[in-house]
């Protein structure tokens, strides 16, 4: 926007300010005066409204709110029952699989002595190298051909060991109702109630938790549900509904 244009739409729109606007401003020193001028107004003239957040803001704001877990109405119930994090039916299941995490200082161990020995790390500000000798010599040889055409070339081999969350995130249900198979492999009421199964498992779990002793409330995530039946859910001080 230049010229004559910038002046028209800043008329138009703040036509009060028309006196102050200077001839042959630009839309940077448009904006530079609209900022000036709304800057000197009294509070009492300020109105509260909605407006779309700056670009970015709203991905920074997420990281304060609980995270909502959102169930569909069933359409495609075998990609709702999913065990991946990208599903309800996944994330119910890593949500109760969180709390095992303290209890697995162990495995936490075994998993870092199995990334000293596959890969360097860096203790500090040097860096270690304890590989296996097979790793260290694959690494070489691949190098070795590598330079036969690009001469000077470095190659690193990387391989991260998996984490402990991402092993319980890995988990799967099989359910036995007379033949014993994955909860994918069966029926659409099943899935779902054991969907429910699991709300309730988790609810219960965190009741539990705010009542040990140096529990407080956990940060819950939103359940969101699509099309709801008439849920009833028992909990400690009865009975509520999801309508």
């Amino acid at each position: 926007m230049r010229g004559n244009a910038v002046k028209t739409t800043f008329v138009d729109n703040f036509p009060e300010w028309e006196a102050d606007f200077v001839e042959g401003s630009n839309a940077t020193a448009a904006k530079a005066l609209l900022a000036e001028k709304i800057s000197e107004l009294p509070p009492e003239v300020m109105v509260w409204s909605e407006e779309r957040l700056p670009s970015g803001i709203s991905a920074s704001i997420k990281k304060f709110l609980p995270d909502p877990i959102y169930i569909p109405a069933v359409k495609n119930i075998n990609d709702d029952l999913k065990t991946t994090q990208s599903t309800s039916f996944g994330r119910l299941i890593g949500l109760l699989m969180r709390d095992l995490e303290p209890d697995l200082n162990a495995i936490s161990d075994s998993l870092n002595h199995l990334n000293r020995i596959l890969n360097r790390v860096r203790v500090g500000d040097e860096e270690v190298d304890e590989r296996n000798e097979k790793v260290r010599s694959l690494e070489e040889l691949v190098e070795s051909y590598l330079e036969d055409n690009f001469p000077g070339a470095k190659v690193q081999l990387e391989i991260p060991p998996p984490e402990i969350k991402t092993i319980l995130n890995s988990a799967q249900i099989y359910v036995d109702d007379g033949s014993r198979d994955l909860i994918d492999q069966k029926g659409d009421g099943i899935k779902r109630a054991l969907t429910f199964a699991l709300l309730r498992a988790y609810v219960s779990q965190q009741e539990t938790r705010a009542g040990d002793a140096g529990h407080g409330p956990s940060f819950s995530p939103y359940f969101l549900f699509e099309e709801p039946e008439f849920i009833c859910i028992p909990n400690r001080k009865g009975f509520f509904s999801i309508h």
